[in-house]
C-alpha cells in the first residue's frame, strides 16, 4: 500500500481549484497547519517601493532588537543590497542602499524581552487611542511568548482597524489622489464597533445610546462627536468632565474643519453647557450662520457633497454584507460616522476631486437605495428618498432650533438675538421647514413619533375615510399624517376599506405625478402601520391606476412603491412573497430593453442583499432573462444633416 504525505496531497488537491479559491484557502493558518504547509510572504514597503521576503526580513530584524549584530545586509526582491540597522533615537529601523536612507517602524512586537514586546505593545495602544478585548488578546499574548511570522501581520492588522489610523489613511490616500473605495471604507466590522461602539442584539436606538455612554473609558471629543447624527449622542456628552482649554480647542477646530453632524452636534451640545462655557459664544454663534448658509442649488455642496458619501459608506457596507447582522439604526451610524470622518479628511486637504460627487452616487447609490428599502422591514419610517440635502438642511435647522433654550439669543451675544427671533423672517427659526423638520431622522426608521396628533387632525381623518364618497383628496391628511403623528391601525384599516369600496376607482387624479405620490403616501401608511390588508389594497389600486390611458406610472416606479409598501409585513417570509408577488407581475409586462434592465438590476442587488428574496423572485428573474434575450437592442439611427 502507497502512503499518501498530507502535505503532498493538499498541494496536489490546491492545484485543481481556482486561484481565487486556492489563496482563500493558504490565508487560513488552521488549514496550513492542518496539512502542515507554510507560507512565506512578501512584505511591501511603500514609502521606499521595494519588498522583502518576510522571513528573511524578520530574521533579521530580530537580529537587530536582541543586540546579537549591529546592522545586517538584507536583499530585496529585485536583488538589491540593504543594510539595516537599529536607529534608537528614533525609535526604528534605519535601512540604507547607496544614498538611499529611510526609516521603516523598528517591528519590537518581534523583541526577544518580553518588557521590550509590551511597552511597545502600550505606546501603540495608547497612540491609536482603542483598548478593546482584541487588543487585550494581544497583550496576553506578547506577555506569554515571543510571535511568529504569521502573528505579525495579525496584530499590527488590529492597530490598521483604529478610527485614528484610518482617518490618517484616508487623508494619505486624498492627498495622493488615490480615489479607490477600498482605500476609503474598511471592510471589517471591527473597525465600525470601535468608530461608535459594539452594539448589544437586545438594545434599541437610545439603549445603545445610553450603553455607550456608560462604556466611554475616556472623552475624545473628536471621536464622541462622530455620534452626532442623533441628537442622543451630544445629549450624552459632558463638557464639564474635559479640560476647559481642550473643549476650545475642539469647538474651534469644529468651526473652521468640522463635518457638518460633528458641527450640529457641537451646536447642540454647546448651547446647553453655554450657561457654564460662555467662551463658547462665538464658536457656536459662527458654525449656526455656516449651517444657515448652506446653499441647497449648489451640486458640489458641503450638504450635497455628505449626501453622497452617506450613499457610498452606507452602500458599500450593504454590498459586503459585513454589518448584516446588527440593526439598521446601528449600521446606518456607523456609515454616517464614517462619512463624516471622509468629509473631514476632504476638508483637511482642501480639496475635492473633480466629480468625486458623482462617482459616490454611481459607484454605491443603488445598494445604499435598496438596502435602505430591506432595512424598512425593521426600520418602517425612514425611507431612501429622506436622504437629500435639502432634508438635511431641514433637520439640521429643527434639531438646532428645539436644542436653543429661551434666551439662547441673547447667550449667543453680538447681535444674535435675530437668529431665534421668531418675529423675524430672516432667523432660524423662520427656516424651520414643516413636516420636514419634524421627519424621522436616520437612525428613527424604528422609533414611534412622539408627537401627539392634533384632535382635529384626528376628526378630519375619520371624516374623510368615512365618508361615502371618496377621491384622491380623502387620503391627503392621511397621507401627510404617516410620518409625523402615531398613526392608529384602525385609520389604515378605514383606508384599506374605502379603496375596496370605491371599487378603486378615485376621481380628481389629474397627472401621473399626483397618482405616483398618492400611492407612494399609502404605500408608507400600510408600513408605518404594519397593516398588511392596506399593502394589498395598494397594490390593486397600482394595478387600476396604471390601466388608465392618461396615467403613466413606470415598471420601477411601480416597482419602488412595492418596496414601501412590502414592509407591511415585519415577518421575512411575507415580506418577501409580498416582493415577490410583486416583481413577478411586473416582470411579464411589455417593457422596452432599458426598462428590463432596470428592473432585473434592482431584483438582482435585493437579492444579494437578503438572500431570502432568491426564492420568491426566481420566476421574475427567469422572465426578465428570458424578456431580455428577445428585446434587441435599441438601433440609433444617425440624422442626415
Amino acid at each position: 500500500m502507497t502512503t499518501i504525505d498530507t502535505r503532498e496531497a493538499a498541494v496536489a488537491g490546491l492545484a485543481l481549484f481556482p486561484p481565487s479559491l486556492r489563496i482563500s484557502a493558504l490565508e487560513s493558518k488552521n488549514f496550513r497547519d492542518e496539512v502542515g504547509l507554510s507560507v512565506d510572504a512578501v512584505i511591501q514597503l511603500d514609502e521606499i517601493g521595494v519588498a522583502f521576503r518576510r522571513s528573511t526580513l524578520f530574521k533579521n530584524i530580530r537580529a537587530l532588537l536582541s543586540e546579537n549584530v549591529a546592522s545586517a545586509e538584507i536583499i530585496d526582491r529585485n536583488n538589491q543590497s540593504w543594510n539595516i540597522a537599529l536607529d534608537k533615537e528614533k525609535h526604528g529601523i534605519r535601512i540604507t542602499a547607496a544614498e538611499r536612507t529611510y526609516l521603516i517602524p523598528d517591528f519590537s512586537c518581534l523583541h526577544p524581552n518580553v518588557d521590550n514586546r509590551l511597552a511597545w505593545f502600550d505606546a501603540e495602544t495608547k497612540r491609536h487611542g482603542v483598548s478593546d478585548e482584541d487588543l487585550r488578546a494581544w497583550r496576553r499574548i506578547l506577555a506569554d511568548r515571543e510571535i511568529d511570522d504569521e502573528e505579525v501581520d495579525g496584530l499590527l492588522k488590529q492597530f490598521r482597524l483604529t478610527p485614528r489610523y484610518v482617518s490618517a489613511a484616508i487623508e494619505k490616500s486624498l492627498r495622493r489622489k488615490n480615489i479607490r473605495i477600498d482605500a476609503l471604507i474598511p471592510d471589517e466590522v471591527t473597525y465600525f464597533d470601535r468608530l461608535v461602539g459594539k452594539p448589544a442584539p437586545e438594545h434599541d436606538l437610545k439603549q445603545f445610546f445610553e450603553h455607550t455612554t456608560k462604556e466611554r473609558p475616556g472623552l475624545d471629543l473628536p471621536a464622541a462627536f462622530l455620534l452626532s447624527s442623533h441628537s442622543f449622542g451630544p445629549q450624552s456628552i459632558a463638557l464639564e468632565a474635559v479640560d476647559p482649554a481642550k473643549v476650545l480647542e475642539f469647538f474651534d477646530w469644529a468651526e473652521h474643519a468640522g463635518d457638518r453632524f460633528t458641527q450640529v452636534g457641537v451646536v447642540e451640545c454647546g448651547l446647553r453647557h453655554l450657561h457654564k462655557m460662555p467662551q463658547l459664544a462665538p464658536h457656536l454663534r459662527n458654525i449656526i450662520q455656516t449651517i444657515r448658509s448652506d446653499d441647497l442649488t449648489s451640486e458640489t455642496g458641503r450638504l450635497e457633497l455628505l449626501c453622497a458619501l452617506i450613499m457610498l459608506v452606507d452602500g458599500e457596507l450593504a454590498r459586503t454584507g459585513i454589518c448584516r447582522e446588527r440593526q439598521p439604526f446601528w449600521r446606518r451610524l456607523a456609515a454616517i460616522a464614517h462619512a463624516s470622518v471622509i468629509e473631514r479628511a476632504i476638508v483637511a486637504v482642501n480639496m475635492l476631486p473633480d466629480d468625486f460627487i458623482a462617482w459616490c452616487r454611481q459607484s454605491r447609490g443603488l445598494h445604499f437605495y435598496l438596502q435602505t428599502f430591506v432595512d424598512m422591514r425593521r426600520e418602517p419610517r425612514w425611507s431612501p428618498d429622506l436622504l437629500s440635502a435639502s432634508q438635511l438642511k431641514a433637520e439640521f435647522i429643527g434639531r438646532i432650533v428645539a436644542a436653543a433654550p429661551e434666551n439662547a439669543g441673547t447667550m449667543l451675544g453680538d447681535g444674535s438675538l435675530e437668529l431665534f427671533d421668531r418675529a423675524s423672517s430672516s432667523s432660524l427659526v423662520a427656516q424651520v421647514s414643516f413636516p420636514f423638520s419634524f421627519l424621522p431622522g436616520p437612525l428613527e426608521g424604528g422609533q414611534p413619533s412622539i408627537a401627539t396628533m392634533p384632535q382635529e387632525i384626528e376628526d378630519n381623518l375619520n371624516e374623510m375615510l368615512r365618508s361615502e364618497t371618496l377621491t384622491a383628496k380623502s387620503f391627503v391628511t392621511l397621507v401627510n399624517s404617516a410620518l409625523l403623528y402615531p398613526l392608529d391601525g384602525e385609520f389604515a384599516r378605514l383606508a384599506a376599506e374605502g379603496l375596496a369600496r370605491a371599487k378603486y376607482e378615485l376621481p380628481n387624479i389629474k397627472s401621473s405625478d399626483e397618482a405616483f405620490h398618492l400611492l407612494v403616501g399609502l404605500a408608507i401608511v400600510a408600513s408605518v402601520t404594519r397593516s398588511a390588508k392596506l399593502a394589498n389594497e395598494v397594490k390593486i389600486l397600482m394595478r387600476a391606476v396604471r390601466r388608465k390611458p392618461d396615467i403613466e406610472i413606470s415598471q420601477e416606479n411601480a416597482f419602488r412603491i412595492c418596496l414601501l409598501a412590502a414592509p407591511a409585513s415585519a415577518g421575512l417570509s411575507d415580506w418577501g412573497k409580498y416582493i415577490g408577488d410583486c416583481a413577478t407581475e411586473l416582470s411579464f409586462e411589455d417593457m422596452s430593453r432599458d426598462s428590463i434592465t432596470t428592473l432585473w438590476n434592482f431584483i438582482e442587488v435585493l437579492r444579494q442583499l437578503e438572500p431570502t428574496l432568491l426564492q420568491t423572485t426566481s420566476r421574475a428573474d427567469a422572465a426578465l432573462q428570458a424578456a431580455f434575450a428577445c428585446c434587441p437592442p435599441e438601433v440609433k439611427t444617425a440624422e442626415a444633416s
